[in-house]
C-alpha cells in the first residue's frame, strides 16, 4: 500500500510541476486545484497555424473518426475512445477497495471553459478513486453516440484510457495521461505530442519568456527519461528549445551587466566616515 501511496503522490507532484507550463503546440493547461488538471487538445491543428512545419500520421484524412496511424510499416486503428460503462466503473471501484456506481468528476461541466476549437479534458487524481481517471468537459458529441448524448449520467463517465486501465501495472506518468489524449482527440494525430510552439514565447518580457522556457525543458528532460515511441521527436524539441532558452539567457544577463553602473563611474562621497 505504500508504494501505491508514493506512486500516487507522484502524480499528484507531477500535475502541479506539469500544470504551470507553457508553450505546448497542441494543448494547453491549467491547474485547478491540487487534484485536478484541465487539458484543452486541438481538435485540428491542420486549420490553424499549429499545422505548419509539424509531423503528423496519416496527413490526407483529418475528418473520419477511424484513422489509420502509419509508421515504420505498422499500421494501428485510431477510432473514438468509448467511456466507461456503468458496469466498468462499478469494478473499478471495487478494485481500488471502494463502493460505488459511478466515477463522477468533482467538479461540475460548466466550471470547466475552453475555446470552441478545443476539446476540453479533466484530469482528475482523486485519492478515494484509487487511480487518475479523465471525463470529457465539452465536445461530447465527438464520444457519445445520440443516444448516450441524451443520457446526462453519461456525460460524467470517464474516458476509457489505456493510462487509466493500467495503472496499477504499469509505470504511469501524467505526460502518459496527455499524449494519450492527444490521439484520441487531436485530428490528424502529431507525431510529437509535446511539441512546442517557439513563437509562443516571443510574447512576453525577456525575464519571463526565460523563466517559461526553463520549465517547459525540465518537462520534456523527464519525458525523454522514459521509454516511449515519440521521444525522438521529442528530443529534437528539447534540443530547439534549450538552445533557445541559453540564447534568452544571455540576453538576460547583458541587459543586467548594461544596466549596473561602472565602478569608475559610480559617485563617492566626500563625507568623512563616521562609526556609530
Amino acid at each position: 500500500m505504500c508504494k501505491l501511496e508514493s506512486k500516487f503522490q507522484q502524480l499528484l507532484n507531477d500535475i502541479t510541476n506539469i500544470g504551470s507550463v507553457t508553450g505546448f503546440k497542441y494543448f494547453t493547461l491549467q491547474l485547478n486545484g491540487n487534484e485536478e488538471l484541465l487539458c484543452s487538445v486541438l481538435n485540428n491543428p491542420l486549420t490553424t497555424n499549429c499545422g505548419h512545419g509539424f509531423e503528423f500520421y496519416n496527413v490526407n484524412d483529418t475528418t473520419s473518426s477511424n484513422i489509420t496511424v502509419n509508421d515504420n510499416k505498422k499500421s494501428l486503428k485510431k477510432s473514438k475512445p468509448p467511456l466507461l460503462s456503468q458496469a466498468s466503473q462499478t469494478c473499478l471501484l471495487k478494485e481500488s477497495g471502494n463502493i460505488g456506481t459511478g466515477l463522477p468528476p468533482a467538479s461540475p461541466t460548466e466550471s470547466c471553459t475552453s475555446d470552441d476549437g478545443y476539446t476540453l479534458f479533466l484530469i482528475g487524481a482523486y485519492p478515494n478513486y484509487g487511480r487518475p481517471y479523465v471525463w470529457v468537459r465539452n465536445h461530447h458529441d465527438r464520444f457519445l453516440t445520440d443516444p448516450d448524448f441524451k443520457n446526462e449520467i453519461n456525460k460524467d463517465s470517464p474516458v476509457r484510457l489505456r493510462s487509466s486501465l493500467e495503472w496499477y501495472k504499469r509505470d504511469i506518468r501524467i505526460w502518459d495521461i496527455i499524449a494519450e489524449l492527444i490521439t484520441i482527440s487531436c485530428r490528424p494525430v502529431p507525431r510529437n505530442p509535446f511539441a512546442i510552439d517557439l513563437d509562443y514565447y516571443d510574447n512576453f518580457p525577456l525575464v519571463e519568456s526565460t523563466l517559461s522556457t526553463g520549465a517547459a525543458i525540465r518537462t520534456l528532460q523527464d519525458i525523454v527519461s522514459y521509454d516511449h515511441q515519440y521521444n525522438d521527436k521529442v528530443w529534437d524539441t528539447l534540443q530547439q528549445l534549450t538552445k533557445r532558452h541559453f540564447e534568452n539567457l544571455e540576453a538576460v544577463v547583458g541587459n543586467w551587466y548594461t544596466n549596473v553602473p561602472h565602478p569608475s563611474t559610480r559617485k563617492i562621497s566626500s563625507k568623512p566616515f563616521i562609526p556609530t
